[in-house]
């Protein structure tokens, strides 16, 4: 079997369909048989066979034809109609006082059937809204509620990275994103930097999340008390992409690599507060202010970053 790529209308998100259509070319509209019914696709990359591509269900939808010019007119024609569909379903929304946001409609290639996705919180009843537009409409109508992370992939849009949003772009399964992950990397949970264009938390949390969870492992917790070279301190900050730690006492702060706090750091209990009163005392008594170390290991580390970072910026010689 071989197959072929297809994406709708503005869509960058492309479908697997089996093809036995030799002579396609890039962008060009063909009819395609989809659990909606007729539509038109366009060819998004060349014929394949079936064992270059990954496919998680074997049974696709094939191509059935190129689009002649009546299937273009028709086409063009739909998408007319399915406005005029949507803006009289949001008078009849509007009519009978439906909390639920309309986003999209759109008719299959035949006529046969539309669709209208639309956002509501909660479960809505459109039982009298389906009546009035089957009378108006005189077509098959299906009522489909999404989620609000599945709308800001239908409309689209930049993210705070600057690129196109990831749901719009190839997404197609949400997983979930709990705060949890935010934690887990040690982010300020400041709902503003951590929410995408979609009101939710940022899908990116979740795809960054396995190398966090990999470089922690074996690692005391932040704000846990280690021993270190026969001294408690607390650790204080973890930067795991930057492979340095932070450790604090009453009187001095120690800078080590990640790899010193997992291979050389032995977990251990908090000191008693009266050992803690007396280190603070004897600190503001001589009037010291906190002295900070660094450990060899991070001096090297700096240095050959340095090294490294000065080697890359020499102009090469010329010939």
């Amino acid at each position: 079997m071989r197959v072929i790529s297809i994406h709708f209308d503005n869509e960058s998100i492309k479908y697997t369909f089996s093809c036995d259509i030799e002579d396609l070319k890039l962008e060009q509209p063909v009819v395609v048989l989809t659990a909606n019914g007729y539509e038109i696709g366009f060819v998004a990359s060349p014929l394949m066979d079936e064992s270059q591509v990954k496919l998680v269900d074997k049974e696709l939808k094939p191509v059935i034809r190129k689009a002649n010019e009546n299937d273009l007119n028709q086409y063009q024609e739909n998408k007319r109609l399915a406005k005029e569909a949507l803006a009289l379903c949001e008078t009849f929304v509007k009519q009978l006082d439906l909390q639920m946001d309309l986003l999209k409609a759109s008719y299959t290639l035949d006529r046969s059937k539309i669709l209208i996705t639309y956002v509501a919180e909660h479960r809505v009843d459109f039982r009298e809204l389906l009546k009035l537009l089957t009378s108006n409409l005189r077509t098959r109508i299906e009522l489909r509620q999404i989620a609000i992370r599945q709308r800001a992939k239908h409309i689209g849009g930049i993210g705070p990275c600057g690129r196109q949003l990831c749901c719009s772009l190839y997404m197609n399964n949400f997983c979930t994103v709990s705060i949890n992950l935010a934690k887990n990397q040690n982010l300020s949970l400041n709902a503003q930097k951590l929410t995408g264009s979609c009101g939710k938390l940022k899908c990116c949390l979740k795809y960054e999340d396995d190398i966090y969870t990999e470089l922690a492992e074996g690692l005391p917790k932040l704000n846990s008390w280690v021993m270190f070279e026969g001294e408690v301190f607390k650790v204080a900050s973890l930067n795991l992409l930057s492979n340095y730690a932070r450790l604090d006492s009453p009187i001095k702060s120690k800078m080590i690599t990640v790899d010193q706090l997992r291979n050389e750091c032995e977990v251990t209990t908090r000191p008693l507060k009266k050992v803690i009163d007396n280190a603070n005392a004897q600190a503001s008594k001589h009037k010291t202010s906190r002295v900070v170390e660094v450990s060899d290991a991070l001096e090297k580390q700096v240095a050959e970053k340095h090294e490294a970072k000065n080697k890359s910026s020499k102009p090469a010689h010329q010939v």
